[in-house]
């Protein structure tokens, strides 16, 4: 249902955590950003609750930036 830019399965992506992938609805023809979290998400101790926190930051991060270059604004100067 959902395509990369690239044309490739999302699965494709090489990442040990997680990935931000810009795509599209192959039915709609709509543009998405995927973020996908790789590791196991049963998160038990502190250290790995904080790291799950700065990869959500990270890639929330990735994801604003691919929704400006797309609207053409910039990003960095």
């Amino acid at each position: 249902m959902y395509e990369s830019v690239e044309h490739k399965p999302f699965e494709d992506y090489d990442s040990d955590i997680a990935y931000t992938a810009i795509g599209y609805n192959k039915k709609t023809n709509k543009p998405i950003i995927l973020v996908r979290y790789v590791r196991d998400s049963k998160v038990t101790n502190t250290d790995e609750k904080l790291d799950l926190i700065n990869t959500c930051a990270h890639e929330a991060l990735h994801v604003c930036m691919n929704i400006y270059t797309k609207i053409g604004e910039k990003v960095f100067e």
